[in-house]
C-alpha cells in the first residue's frame, strides 16, 4: 500500500514540475490566449453596455464683485446667471478674496433661495484668513467646498459680505459646480 501511495506521489510531483517548466518556457501571450481566450465585447443596441443611469451635469462658473460700504459695512450682488428651466444649479466651491482699509476684518458667503417664495436667510460663510496688508489694503481669503443647491423653479444665488472698520471694501467671488437636470 505505501509503494502505491508513494508511486502517486512521485508522479504528481513529475506533473506539477513539468507544467512549472510548461509556464515557465512559453511567451507570456501565449499563455494569455491559452488561459483567458479571445474576449470581444460590443455595445449595440439590441444587448448594450450598462452605463450610469446620472441625470446630465453641465459645468458652471461665474464669478461676482461685492463693493461693500455702508454703516454696518455691508453688500451684496444677486448672481446674474440665468438659470435653465427645469433645472438646478449645484455649487460645489466657492473661493473670495476680499480687501479693505488695514485694520479691517470681513466675513462673507453665498446664499440659495426660491426668489418667487422665499426671502433671503442664513448664508453659507466661508472661513476667511487674513494674509496681511498689501498695497495699502487688508487682504482676506478663502476657499471651501460645498453642496449646496438652487431651486428647479425660481433658484438663485446671492452673493455678500460685511466688513468691520470704515471706509469701503470689495469681495471678490469665483462659485463654480454644475448645471444639473433632474
Amino acid at each position: 500500500m505505501k509503494s502505491i501511495v508513494k508511486k502517486c506521489l512521485y508522479t504528481l510531483g513529475a506533473v506539477v514540475v513539468v507544467a512549472a517548466l510548461v509556464i515557465l518556457i512559453t511567451p507570456p501571450t501565449s499563455l494569455a490566449t491559452v488561459f483567458l481566450g479571445d474576449v470581444n465585447i460590443t455595445n449595440s443596441t439590441s444587448s448594450p453596455v450598462n452605463t450610469l443611469d446620472v441625470a446630465p451635469m453641465h459645468a458652471w462658473v461665474t464669478s461676482a464683485t461685492v463693493p461693500i460700504s455702508g454703516s454696518p459695512a455691508t453688500g451684496t450682488v444677486e448672481i446674474a446667471d440665468t438659470q435653465p428651466a427645469n433645472s438646478r444649479y449645484v455649487i460645489e466651491n466657492v473661493s473670495i478674496y476680499c480687501t479693505g482699509p488695514i485694520g479691517s476684518n470681513f466675513d462673507a458667503g453665498i446664499i440659495t433661495y426660491n426668489s418667487n417664495t422665499e426671502t433671503k436667510s442664513t448664508y453659507n460663510y466661508v472661513p476667511l484668513v487674513f494674509q496681511g496688508n498689501q498695497a495699502g489694503k487688508a487682504l482676506w481669503v478663502g476657499n471651501a467646498a460645498t453642496k449646496l443647491y438652487s431651486d428647479i423653479s425660481g433658484g438663485t444665488v446671492m452673493a455678500g459680505g460685511d466688513m468691520t472698520g470704515t471706509g469701503t471694501g470689495t469681495c471678490n467671488f469665483s462659485i463654480s459646480g454644475h448645471l444639473a437636470t433632474p
